[in-house]
């Protein structure tokens, strides 16, 4: 049986409070996802037809945790006799009395959570959502939109619930809850009431816990103590790749303002996808420095898409980045991808394949170099973030590859962008007859620059 703690019992009261958006964040197993689901079911039960959705970022984990675990717990002690039904093609837990419905979706698989979203909901649960984009979330806040009420006639009040073990003091969660500013522009919220959090920790939760737990989080290294037993917030995402490098950009003013220069090129470095996502990040190099200028990322478009979105920047944007697999067929047109950009009216440079640790060293050692527009390129900021190799704790080790999810796109662009900057450094400078002796890579791009405002 779950009984409920003091501090689990202030945390219901903050669930159940004013606030639209409620996140209980804290260290592993203190009760926060029981609590959270408990509440869901509540609220299912007193509100006839009413509609909840619960989501996270990979199917396995939503099912292993939630839909085999957590709510077969929770249903079999606090609801005894309640009868349900469910469907287990489509993770759907229906209650017959009142025809409420408990929704479960999903990240990892393509077009997903855009299928549950076709459905309006009192309720929606973020579950982990350390592993989620900003942009999900806000896909998510859209559907929050049944209008429902109780048994008592009361109108039932939206929620949206999220739980996380605290990540990083970059990630979105943590600018909008604790610091109650815009994640995108770092804006006060306008409505910051509308934010509120609770902290659960492992000790808050001791009354349902076995002591030997406790031994084995205090075992475990101190970023992953800090974490999963104290509940605080880190420097940097768990096995996060670039925390050192953004940190240090931070600090250096690096991540700022990045104010387009007519007078040099602006260059489209894109990663291609077709069933997911394609990025571009707009670059200039000046002076030695890459100056990031802008981030876009959408997915299942072609590239007349892209080509309108460059347009509409008003950079001039005359070549354009391709990754080896530009030569692909572009599924939209039947052409292939650099055929289609050429066709467009754009020059094209296809980068050589490089192996992705061999671009992730590129990244790190050219990161000193990068000057980002915080406003700009703040989903792909976060998108870097949170690029991370996966480590298991239980097995204390790490995966040898990046995780391959919605922040990777960003990062395999950003790979992108520094092996554009070595390809045209060989080319301005990587030869004695295209560059004077002694030239910079910087000082010939003004010559160039200078040539071609003559020429015009």
């Amino acid at each position: 049986m779950f009984k409920l703690t003091k501090m689990q019992q202030q945390g219901r009261k903050i669930l159940n409070g004013a606030a639209l958006n409620v996140l209980a964040v804290g260290g592993s197993r203190s009760g926060k996802t029981t609590l959270i689901t408990r509440n869901i079911l509540l609220r299912a039960v007193v509100a006839p037809n009413s509609r909840h959705l619960i989501f996270r970022s990979v199917r396995a984990d939503l099912v292993r945790a939630i839909w085999q675990d957590t709510l077969p717990k929770v249903l079999n002690e606090d609801f005894k006799g309640l009868a349900f039904k469910k469907d287990e093609k489509n993770l759907v837990l229906r209650f017959p009395h009142n025809k409420s419905e408990i929704w479960l979706g999903f990240l990892n698989e393509s077009g997903s959570l855009e299928s549950v979203l076709g459905n309006e909901y009192s309720t929606i649960y973020a579950n982990e959502c350390s592993q989620i984009s900003y942009k999900a979330v806000l896909m998510a806040r859209t559907r929050l939109a049944q209008n429902c009420r109780k048994n008592s006639g009361e109108k039932l009040r939206l929620k949206f619930y999220y739980d996380e073990n605290p990540p990083s003091k970059l990630h979105w969660s943590y600018k909008e809850f604790i610091e109650k500013k815009n994640p995108r522009n770092s804006e006060a919220l306008k409505n910051p009431e509308d934010f509120a959090f609770f902290y659960l920790n492992p000790k808050d939760n001791a009354d349902n816990l076995d002591e030997a737990y406790f031994k084995i989080l205090e075992n475990l290294p101190k970023e992953e103590r800090e974490r999963f037993l104290l509940g605080l917030w880190g420097s940097g995402v768990a096995g996060a790749i670039y925390t050192e490098e953004l940190n240090a950009a931070q600090n250096e003013g690096r991540i700022a303002t990045a104010k387009y220069n007519p007078d040099f090129p602006c260059y489209a470095v894109f990663d291609i996808g077709t069933f997911d996502a394609t990025v571009i990040w707009f670059v200039q190099f000046i002076d030695d420095k890459i100056f990031i200028l802008d981030f876009y990322q959408n997915t299942g478009r072609g590239f007349p898409h892209y080509d309108e979105v460059i347009k509409s920047k008003g950079y001039n944007v005359k070549l354009l980045f391709f990754p080896h697999d530009g030569a692909n067929k572009d599924w939209s047109t039947d052409n292939t991808r650099r055929e289609a950009a050429l066709a467009a009216g754009y020059e094209v440079f296809v980068l050589p394949r490089l192996s992705v640790w061999d671009g992730i060293n590129a990244v790190r050692v050219l990161f000193p170099r990068f000057v980002f527009d915080a406003k700009a390129c703040a989903e792909g900021l976060e998108c870097l973030s949170n690029y991370r190799k996966e480590y298991n704790l239980r097995l204390d080790i790490e995966k040898p590859e990046p995780v391959h999810d919605w922040a990777s796109h960003a990062a395999d662009g950003i790979r992108y962008v520094a092996l554009a900057y070595q390809e045209q450094f060989k080319s301005v400078c990587g030869k004695k007859e295209e560059a004077p002796k002694g030239l910079t890579f910087a000082e010939e791009l003004k010559r160039r620059a200078r040539k071609r405002k003559a020429d015009e």
